[in-house]
């Protein structure tokens, strides 16, 4: 007799997850002059009708959160810079959230086919109060993955369309198919997605700029990964908006954007649209979170570097954090033979013991530079594990007088936050996945939210 086999459930109550590993703080051996607080959001929830972002005290503690409701989060939210919201908000008022959540299915006008959709998917864009109350609310059911505010208050975004061009559809997946060692291309190809960065206007709606990657990536170069499907071409995961002009540090120069499914970092001009590739592989592999380590200068490039498809001979893949000087050169320390940007900073763990195939981040934190201080610390988000740690970066001296960097970390968090869905399917980027989190300092909040975030007996 025949059996139609279901997709695999959980037949525990337990995850493994919540069996065998400590969750929440884990460790604190921060030094005193690390302050702080730790934001993000789970993508996937305990209680689907309750989908927070979460802010946290550098003891572990949850001090504030803001709740989405049913909206699951598409993929992060964080808290922008008081300079960017300037334009909606009071003098005084502090605390401000910018949340990228799945716009609802009943609000989805158009098809969308890729296999990724339903989890990267965003298209609610919002500034949210420290109470939760909504400033604003931009909608777009092509947007994914990222959204930034601008120093001027405008809206910087990843979206996608569908390519019509089928000579360049064609061309794209037949370079893939080369590129794996396929014999030939399908016969019949599914809709190829394209990636479109936008800035706008968030309240009138205004389009001030609109870079298509269809219209700027070459086929023939920009090739997609082996092991990614043949529905996306570039796949962005990140739109940094950058700051240039020495003269006015709020014009948006160039943006910094990130497309996974090409291992391939750009840096495009907002004035004239040219882009140049900053990084590609070999260096990078399917990477997140690309951030600048300097204001006005993208010289020198932060990285988390999934490697989910490695470039050496390690027996399991793991991921990096890479710090990249783009100004000069030195032999690939996988492949010495290949020559690509010099390397300053490398955080690694092994082999597997430190590794996301996909979404994570990184964030160097301000105030303290090797150079200058001897010390410096990153905030590191291995997304798919949910895992949140802070490494402290020290330099010292062999007995040879050459200089090394130590890392160590000094603070981690693993989010407790686990779903109990039965369905595995529904949590394919991991149980307890973050796409990223970010360290604010106190400067962020009013004196008032800090006193209640402070409180020994203060409640959520």
């Amino acid at each position: 007799m025949a059996m139609n086999f279901q997709p695999p459930l959980l037949d525990d109550d337990l995850t493994t997850r919540e069996r065998t590993m400590k969750l929440g703080l884990t460790w604190n051996d921060r030094d005193p002059n690390l302050t702080g607080y730790i934001v993000y959001s789970s993508i996937y929830p305990a209680d689907v009708n309750h989908n927070y972002c979460r802010v946290l005290n550098l003891d572990g503690k949850e001090v504030h959160r803001w709740d989405l409701g049913p909206r699951r989060p598409g993929l992060w939210a964080y808290m922008p810079e008081p300079d960017t919201t300037t334009r909606y908000r009071k003098p005084d008022q502090k605390g401000l959230l910018l949340a990228i959540s799945q716009m609802p299915l009943n609000e989805v006008k158009q098809e969308h086919t890729f296999v990724a959709w339903e989890n990267d998917r965003g298209g609610y864009i919002q500034l949210l109060s420290w109470e939760g109350d909504v400033i604003w609310t931009y909608k777009d059911e092509w947007q994914h993955h990222d959204a930034r505010l601008t120093r001027t208050g405008m809206l910087a975004y990843i979206c996608n369309e569908v390519l019509h061009d089928e000579s360049e559809h064609y061309q794209i997946v037949r370079q893939a198919v080369e590129h794996r060692g396929f014999r030939k291309v399908p016969d019949h190809l599914p809709k190829l997605y394209s990636d479109v960065i936008k800035i706008v206007d968030p309240i009138s709606g205004e389009n001030l700029f609109t870079w298509r990657a269809a219209e700027h990536f070459d086929p023939e170069i920009d090739v997609l990964n082996f092991n990614d499907p043949f529905d996306e071409w570039n796949h962005g995961n990140t739109v940094v908006p950058l700051y240039e002009n020495p003269n006015d540090r709020n014009q948006v120069t160039h943006l910094l954007v990130s497309f996974r499914q090409i291992s391939t970092i750009v840096k495009i001009d907002v004035k004239t649209g040219d882009f140049i590739r900053l990084l590609r592989s070999p260096f990078i592999s399917q990477q997140h979170d690309p951030t600048i380590i300097e204001e006005g200068n993208s010289d020198h490039i932060l990285v988390f570097n999934n490697r989910y498809i490695p470039n050496d001979f390690a027996p399991l893949a793991f991921s990096t954090v890479v710090q990249y000087n783009l100004t000069e050169s030195a032999p690939y320390p996988y492949f010495p033979q290949v020559v690509g940007p010099k390397i300053e900073w490398i955080y690694l763990d092994g082999v597997s013991e430190f590794f996301s195939a996909y979404i994570s981040g990184a964030q160097r934190l301000p105030g303290f530079t090797l150079r200058e201080n001897g010390i410096n610390y990153t905030l590191i988000t291995e997304g798919m594990k949910g895992r949140i740690f802070i490494v402290r970066s020290s330099v010292y001296f062999r007995d040879d007088g050459t200089p090394h960097i130590k890392n160590r970390v000094v603070w981690e968090y693993v989010n407790p936050e686990i779903p109990c869905h039965t369905d595995i399917r529904q949590t394919v980027l991991g149980r307890s996945s973050v796409f990223r989190s970010r360290l604010v300092p106190p400067s962020y909040f009013s004196e008032s939210q800090l006193a209640k975030m402070n409180s020994p007996t203060s409640k959520l």
